[in-house]
């Protein structure tokens, strides 16, 4: 077996082992969806990440100098069934004024841990992960067995 093949063969492995866990993943994830107790929330702020990257000049470095990237995360406030009021901050950023009202999904056991019902924030990474998964194995196929 030459390196390539052996490099196929990794490429191929790991593409396989994370698909099986974005079918996983999925699964769960579709589960708690479909089972999750269902409230309309209202964003009621944003709390704002801020960082600061330093860019070192030099060939392929871009152009240097500071980088500021912000982040904004909205925050969520809506009632369960039982009528407690949750305030919780956004996993995704959804792009809605202050203001709007949004689907929330909930496990009532821990209401604290909502999220807002978007498609990206659920099934997103996920499913970018999976194509990943679909990458190596298609590359590691051709090292292996065509290349």
């Amino acid at each position: 077996m030459n390196a390539k093949e052996i490099v196929g063969l990794l490429l191929m492995t790991a593409g396989i082992i994370l698909m099986i866990w974005v079918v996983w993943k999925l699964y769960h994830q579709h589960e708690f969806v479909e089972s999750a107790s269902r409230s309309v929330g209202t964003i009621i702020d944003y709390k704002y990440a801020i960082s600061r990257e330093i860019i070192d000049e030099g060939p392929g470095r871009g152009f240097g100098g500071d980088s500021t990237v912000a982040q904004a995360r909205e925050i969520v406030r809506f009632k369960t069934k039982d009528g407690e009021e949750i305030t919780f901050k956004s996993r995704v950023t959804i792009h809605q004024p202050l203001g709007s009202d949004i689907e929330v999904l909930y496990d009532p056991a821990q209401p604290h841990n909502a999220r807002p019902n978007v498609f990206f924030g659920n099934y997103g990474w996920v499913l970018i992960l999976g194509l990943f998964g679909v990458v190596f194995v298609f590359t590691g196929s051709l090292l292996r067995w065509v290349l």
